[in-house]
Protein backbone atom coordinates (compact mmCIF):
# COMPACT_ATOMS: atom_id res chain seq x y z
CA UNK A 1 0.00 0.00 0.00
CA UNK A 2 2.69 1.84 1.13
CA UNK A 3 4.14 2.25 -2.87
CA UNK A 4 1.09 2.70 -4.09
CA UNK A 5 1.07 6.09 -1.89
CA UNK A 6 4.26 6.67 -3.44
CA UNK A 7 3.82 6.01 -6.76
CA UNK A 8 0.61 8.42 -6.39
CA UNK A 9 3.47 11.22 -5.08
CA UNK A 10 5.82 10.21 -7.65
CA UNK A 11 3.10 10.77 -10.23
CA UNK A 12 1.80 14.29 -8.82
CA UNK A 13 5.28 15.42 -9.76
CA UNK A 14 6.04 14.22 -12.77
CA UNK A 15 2.41 14.29 -14.28
CA UNK A 16 3.17 18.11 -16.13
CA UNK A 17 6.43 16.34 -17.98
CA UNK A 18 4.88 13.11 -18.90
CA UNK A 19 1.06 13.99 -19.94
CA UNK A 20 0.79 17.91 -20.24
CA UNK A 21 -2.64 17.26 -21.05
CA UNK A 22 -3.96 15.69 -18.42
CA UNK A 23 -2.22 17.93 -16.16
CA UNK A 24 -4.17 20.85 -17.04
CA UNK A 25 -6.83 18.94 -16.43
CA UNK A 26 -6.20 18.73 -12.52
CA UNK A 27 -9.00 20.55 -10.67
CA UNK A 28 -7.80 20.06 -6.95
CA UNK A 29 -4.05 21.60 -6.96
CA UNK A 30 -3.59 23.64 -9.52
CA UNK A 31 -0.13 25.41 -8.41
CA UNK A 32 2.41 23.64 -9.82
CA UNK A 33 4.75 25.19 -6.31
CA UNK A 34 1.83 23.42 -4.73
CA UNK A 35 2.10 19.81 -6.19
CA UNK A 36 5.78 19.70 -6.13
CA UNK A 37 5.92 20.44 -2.07
CA UNK A 38 3.41 17.88 -1.88
CA UNK A 39 5.25 15.14 -4.08
CA UNK A 40 8.51 16.05 -2.23
CA UNK A 41 6.93 15.48 1.24
CA UNK A 42 4.72 12.74 0.14
CA UNK A 43 7.98 10.83 -1.21
CA UNK A 44 10.40 11.64 1.63
CA UNK A 45 7.83 10.59 4.16
CA UNK A 46 6.46 7.52 2.13
CA UNK A 47 10.45 6.47 1.69
CA UNK A 48 10.96 6.70 5.40
CA UNK A 49 7.77 5.02 6.80
CA UNK A 50 8.54 2.31 3.64
CA UNK A 51 12.64 1.98 4.68
CA UNK A 52 11.36 1.77 8.80
CA UNK A 53 8.58 -1.11 7.75
CA UNK A 54 11.08 -3.07 5.50
CA UNK A 55 13.67 -3.44 8.46
CA UNK A 56 12.19 -4.35 11.00
CA UNK A 57 9.77 -7.50 9.01
CA UNK A 58 13.51 -8.45 7.35
CA UNK A 59 14.95 -8.23 11.31
CA UNK A 60 11.78 -9.96 12.85
CA UNK A 61 12.18 -13.18 14.32
CA UNK A 62 9.83 -15.67 12.87
CA UNK A 63 9.90 -19.12 12.04
CA UNK A 64 9.96 -18.94 8.23
CA UNK A 65 10.98 -17.12 5.31
CA UNK A 66 7.35 -16.99 3.87
CA UNK A 67 6.43 -14.95 7.02
CA UNK A 68 8.39 -11.57 5.98
CA UNK A 69 6.14 -9.63 4.22
CA UNK A 70 8.54 -7.94 2.19
CA UNK A 71 9.97 -11.27 0.73
CA UNK A 72 6.25 -11.95 -0.69
CA UNK A 73 5.65 -8.95 -1.72
CA UNK A 74 8.72 -9.31 -3.97
CA UNK A 75 7.72 -12.14 -5.38
CA UNK A 76 4.20 -11.11 -6.36
CA UNK A 77 5.79 -7.87 -8.04
CA UNK A 78 8.20 -10.23 -10.10
CA UNK A 79 5.68 -11.93 -11.26
CA UNK A 80 3.16 -9.18 -12.10
CA UNK A 81 5.93 -7.08 -13.61
CA UNK A 82 7.15 -10.22 -15.82
CA UNK A 83 3.31 -10.96 -17.00
CA UNK A 84 3.20 -7.25 -17.51
CA UNK A 85 6.47 -6.49 -19.39
CA UNK A 86 5.83 -9.91 -21.61
CA UNK A 87 1.95 -8.89 -22.83
CA UNK A 88 3.42 -5.27 -23.61
CA UNK A 89 6.08 -7.07 -25.96
CA UNK A 90 3.45 -9.00 -27.55
CA UNK A 91 1.90 -6.05 -28.22
CA UNK A 92 4.60 -4.15 -30.05
CA UNK A 93 5.48 -7.64 -31.60
CA UNK A 94 2.10 -7.60 -33.37
CA UNK A 95 2.38 -3.67 -34.48
CA UNK A 96 0.56 -1.87 -31.20
CA UNK A 97 1.88 1.26 -30.71
CA UNK A 98 1.71 1.34 -26.93
CA UNK A 99 2.16 4.93 -26.14
CA UNK A 100 -0.60 6.05 -28.83
CA UNK A 101 -2.88 2.93 -27.19
CA UNK A 102 -2.37 4.38 -23.39
CA UNK A 103 -1.64 7.65 -24.33
CA UNK A 104 -5.24 8.91 -23.89
CA UNK A 105 -7.07 7.61 -20.82
CA UNK A 106 -10.62 6.42 -21.82
CA UNK A 107 -13.86 8.44 -21.39
CA UNK A 108 -15.10 8.05 -18.17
Amino acid sequence: MMVNFLLMCLTLGTIRYVNPALAAKVGMIKSTTGRAIICGLGVALLILFLSVHTWKDLTADVSAWYFHSTYIWLIVMGIGSAIFFWKVRAMKRTGVDVKVKFGVLPEE
